[in-house]
């Protein structure tokens, strides 16, 4: 059986009919955890190949909430949960925060040749794509090396990801691309740790949350059913990918205060436009051939 991705994928108990053994969820579990404490010796012993100076070095990190006994909450969130006042016992109001998750921090780092593309190689125009045109593929990850800890804070994560680069790449002749999710906080920590090393970096936006967040603001402008809003968010998208990301947030802004253009219930709020602001030059980074989005992101749907 494969635990690992049945843990991923679907929830245990629906995956034991295909077993060829019987395995209770405990033993399972009991395996996993038997499996985990070798992941860091196994990328020890896993010396990445030389590669050319051309080669992308690219890192990426996230962060995940994970619901934690009391006992087990850091000690801020375990304050704000003892001081929270509940609105209502059967679910949360609006701006409330159930204070029982902790953060994960996940990296990763992973080689990448270049590969240049336009903005309607990662998105389609509206219309569709003419049919002759087969659009052009992205980089490819290679030699991927993860890590991810609830143990251990953001700050931690990152230097461990940073000593994976820097074991790559010691003298910092290669292009080294971090990809980030908008996260005001994460991106000080890199930007803090490359500063440390004295290592250039190009921070790009992934495009995944970028249109997640367009799909936030097209809500202040189209109702939930417009199909015209899939058009809307296209344009924009397509916009940012060329490289004029503050233009694009202007108009947003424009279009915001104007009672024309948004609905009065959203009238002056054009959604979550700050991370917007910060798609660094993705029209640049596509011509250079660098990726768009993390290799394992989940689509938008």
């Amino acid at each position: 059986m494969d635990l690992a991705g049945v843990g991923l994928h679907q929830p245990f108990g629906h995956s034991r009919g295909g077993a060829e053994v019987a395995l209770g969820k405990r033993q399972a579990e009991q395996l996993v955890r038997a499996a985990a404490v070798d992941i860091a010796a196994f990328y020890a012993a896993r010396t990445p190949a030389p590669t050319a100076h051309m080669t992308l070095l690219v890192l990426s990190v996230d962060g995940k909430g994970i619901v934690m006994l009391p006992g087990h909450l850091r000690e801020a969130t375990r304050k704000a949960a003892e001081r929270a006042t509940r609105t209502f016992c059967s679910c949360l109001s609006a701006g409330e925060e159930t204070g029982r998750k902790r953060m994960a921090t996940l990296a990763v780092v992973h080689d990448a040749d270049p590969s240049p593309r336009r903005p309607h190689d990662i998105i389609a125009p509206p219309g569709g794509r003419a049919t002759g045109r087969v659009p052009r593929k992205g980089p490819k990850a290679r030699a991927k090396w993860l890590t991810a800890s609830v143990e251990h804070d953001a700050e931690q994560v990152i230097a461990a990801a940073f000593d994976e680069g820097q074991a790559r790449d010691p003298q910092h002749q290669r292009c080294w691309v971090v990809l980030v999710d908008g996260a005001a906080h994460q991106l000080e920590l890199i930007q803090k740790e490359a500063g440390r090393r004295a290592v250039t970096i190009h921070v790009v936006l992934d495009i995944v949350h970028v249109i997640e967040k367009l799909w936030a603001s097209a809500r202040s402008f189209h109702t939930a059913t417009d199909p015209a809003a899939e058009t809307w968010v296209g344009f924009k998208a397509a916009r940012i990918l060329a490289g004029d990301a503050p233009g694009a947030v202007r108009d947003l802004r424009s279009e915001a205060s104007d009672p024309t253009h948004s609905l009065p219930r959203t009238r002056g709020s054009p959604g979550p436009l700050s991370a917007l602001a910060h798609s660094h030059e993705q029209r640049h980074g596509l011509k250079a051939g660098l990726p768009a989005f993390r290799p394992a992101a989940r689509r938008p749907r």
